[in-house]
């Protein structure tokens, strides 16, 4: 187990909120990873996938036009699946 590993061990066992957000605030955080790399990989700009999302950008965010994707669908857009 390395440093971060612990710190973040030590801060669950004093934190019942930190523990209760921890994973999903972590999720959330991959999957935006996620989204960045495959938008990457497809040569895509956030407009681009906003366009073919249906979406306008704002101030360099997506905002949604229709109803909400979750991410992994995202990505299958974006990589064409």
């Amino acid at each position: 187990m390395d440093d971060l590993e612990k710190y973040i061990q030590r801060r669950k066992k004093r934190s019942k909120k930190f523990a209760d957000g921890f994973e999903v605030g972590y999720e959330q955080f991959k999957i935006g990873v996620m989204l960045r790399v495959a938008r990457e990989e497809a040569g895509l700009t956030q407009d681009d996938v906003a366009n073919r999302l249906n979406m306008s950008t704002r101030r360099g965010l997506v905002m949604p036009k229709r109803p909400r994707l979750r991410g992994r669908e995202l990505i299958a857009i974006l990589r064409d699946e």
